[in-house]
């Protein structure tokens, strides 16, 4: 009787899950190849996510026993601004970042502070991550010469921005470290900076407030030590609003991870 013929595609397909399997349970351990199955309630389905299912749940090897996830270890503002980015994009969620806000100066009267939350939240922003704002824009006009003409501005990036129609919202972000004293240099030139590159390329801004905000841990912000009110205190200075990590965890109590994300972010001050 004639063997039958096995179909060579098919033969194909199992060597390649076959060494798939060897090559990646090579890497990981077999505990977190199982985890990365993804399913129900894995925020990061496929890509090794925490998994709300606790008895599928294996940490990996190479991280600490008491660190479950990425996030557990990470102090990278980046990762954290991140989040923060795509929280902002989702409709109705710029007016619960402006309601986070504290002013910088105590007495809004006083003129320091030129614009209020109640104007903000009033416009309608677009998010921006990691803006490089002066090379983008100059670029786009077709003039990227005039960025060359001063040291840094073609580097110069913001955590996150949102443009308004008439409010930009600069938000520099700290997590494990504080600001040193020439980031607060560039934030205290800052709309000078762009006002005189909106003459420059001829753009019509009058009506375009410029809005600096500031986002760290409230470890740093809302510290009773000398040092740490000292250091506030200059920030204060360069900025018209402050925010923290910790303010941010509690405007969205629908969306756990995020609350999650943010918290790590303000705790991991000095760590």
């Amino acid at each position: 009787m004639a063997m039958p013929v096995p179909n060579p595609q098919s033969l194909l397909k199992g060597s390649l899950k076959r060494v798939a399997r060897r090559t990646v349970q090579g890497f990981f351990p077999t505990t977190a190849w199982l985890r990365d199955s993804g399913g129900p309630g894995d925020p990061y389905p496929g890509i090794g996510g925490r998994n709300q299912n606790k008895e599928r749940f294996m940490t990996r090897s190479y991280f600490p026993q008491s660190k479950e996830s990425w996030l557990d270890i990470s102090r990278e503002e980046r990762l954290f601004c991140a989040h923060l980015y795509e929280f902002l994009r989702k409709k109705g969620n710029c007016g619960k970042f402006i309601d986070s806000l504290d002013v910088a100066s105590k007495d809004v009267t006083s003129g320091e502070v030129e614009v209020s939350q109640d104007t903000l939240r009033k416009d309608n922003y677009e998010v921006g991550y990691e803006v490089c704002f002066y090379r983008d824009l100059a670029h786009a006009h077709g003039k990227s010469d005039l960025i060359s003409r001063e040291s840094g501005l073609k580097t110069r990036a913001f955590d996150l921005c949102l443009f308004g129609q008439k409010h930009m919202v600069i938000v520099e972000a700290k997590a494990h470290s504080s600001f040193n004293s020439e980031q607060l240099e560039w934030l205290g030139c800052e709309k000078k900076k762009i006002k005189r590159l909106f003459e420059e390329l001829g753009v019509a801004s009058q009506d375009v407030e410029i809005v600096v905000v500031c986002l760290a841990s409230s470890i740093l912000f809302c510290g009773e030590h000398p040092k740490q009110k000292e250091h506030t205190q200059k920030v204060k200075d360069h900025c018209d609003f402050l925010t923290t990590w910790k303010s941010l965890s509690q405007i969205n109590n629908n969306d756990p991870e995020f609350s999650r994300v943010m918290k790590r972010a303000d705790c991991c001050y000095k760590e």
